[in-house]
């Protein structure tokens, strides 16, 4: 059995599964660490052993670099002499904590991060984490990649493939196709809940409502539709752009666009289940997790050339579109194909699931066990 430790910023919902799963293995004895506020929803610590740090930052924020400073990973890698560490990510003052304290303390490290390179940067920039990242690469044993455009990301970096492991960015695939059947036969009473018509083509989208996600786009290439068919779009999530949005679709008079706001994970299968198509249409997006979970419900994706995971999930024409980022006659074609051929949406929506079932929990587990 391999005596094995996570250190993680936050309990996230799509995360806590995987704990579960891998701490049911038989050759695992795991500990996860966290290293900020634990959520309050107590149903994601469930499962697996887990210790909370004390975090000595001043201004406490995991999406920071200086916003988690929790010094006793040191102490624990020292005390506990663990067969490996799975770490997530580089940008947090921890993160190279447990870097320092692995090398101290002789622990192999696994590391995680679900990054590509299609996001725009400076040539300064570029040389400059290069030289940083390529450095710290060369210290870690094993490398877990979560999909197509992340292992380039690190071959970019000058990993070899014998420090490479396929580790699916999966979510609960068994959770949401459970859901998916219970919520089947309720779909019209979900609707009539949150005020949607009833016989109309549902759009959905759900995300943090924020300029990268270029949410502007996905209503102006709805308002283009052709005004005889009959389609709803659905926003779920709360953000600094959501007024702009709200006050576009009220000033250009745009009917049936709602903003139903943020959803605990525990409600999104509800939305899921109604919905008949799914977009994002972000102009940088390394693993939207939104995808897979939509997938899940059989549903086709519409997504940008941006979106990491899309390259591995969206098959053109297959079970979706892929469109150049920021081409909104190119979704505006899109949605209007779909709408106008139901039976293509199903069609589509069938490919989705098939894709998205081979990104399973039991597969990131495996991709961990091959790594140790």
């Amino acid at each position: 059995m391999k005596k094995f430790a996570v250190l993680v910023a936050n309990p996230f919902p799509y995360l806590c599964p995987l704990f579960r799963t891998l701490a049911k293995h038989p050759k695992i004895d795991l500990t996860v660490y966290f290293c900020s506020n634990i959520e309050d929803d107590a149903s994601l610590l469930k499962g697996y052993n887990y210790k909370l740090f004390k975090n000595y930052s001043p201004k406490p924020n995991p999406s920071t670099f200086f916003g988690l400073i929790n010094t006793g990973i040191i102490n624990e890698l020292n005390k506990e002499k663990y067969d490996g560490i799975l770490v997530f990510g580089y940008f947090s003052v921890t993160t190279w904590l447990a870097f320092f304290g692995s090398w101290l303390t002789k622990t192999p490290i696994l590391f995680r991060g679900e990054v590509d390179l299609l996001k725009k940067e400076s040539s300064t920039n570029k040389i400059i984490k290069k030289t940083i990242i390529s450095g710290l690469f060369k210290t870690i044993r094993g490398f877990l990649y979560t999909y197509t455009l992340n292992k380039k990301y690190y071959q970019y970096y000058g990993v070899p493939e014998e420090k490479l492991f396929f580790h699916p960015c999966a979510v609960d695939n068994k959770f949401f196709q459970k859901k998916a059947l219970e919520l089947k036969k309720v779909k019209k009473k979900i609707k009539k809940t949150y005020g949607l018509p009833e016989k109309s083509i549902i759009i959905l989208s759900a995300a943090q409502l924020i300029p990268r996600k270029r949410f502007m786009d996905l209503i102006k290439a709805y308002e283009t539709l052709p005004k005889n068919l009959n389609a709803s779009l659905v926003f779920i999530g709360d953000g600094s752009q959501k007024q702009e949005l709200e006050k576009y679709v009220k000033r250009k008079n745009i009917n049936q666009v709602y903003f139903v706001g943020f959803k605990e994970h525990s409600k999104l299968p509800e939305f899921y289940s109604i919905a008949d198509i799914f977009v994002l249409p972000s102009e940088y997006d390394p693993s939207p997790k939104a995808m897979n979970e939509a997938m899940n419900f059989s549903l086709p994706i519409i997504t940008t050339d941006k979106v990491g995971t899309g390259y591995d999930l969206v098959k053109n024409e297959l079970n979706g579109f892929i469109y150049p980022v920021g081409d909104i006659k190119a979704l505006s074609a899109h949605l209007t194909k779909l709408i106008k051929n139901p039976k293509l949406i199903k069609k589509m929506g069938e490919e989705s699931i098939k894709l998205v079932s081979k990104w399973s929990l039991d597969e990131e587990v495996n991709g961990i066990i091959k790594a140790l």
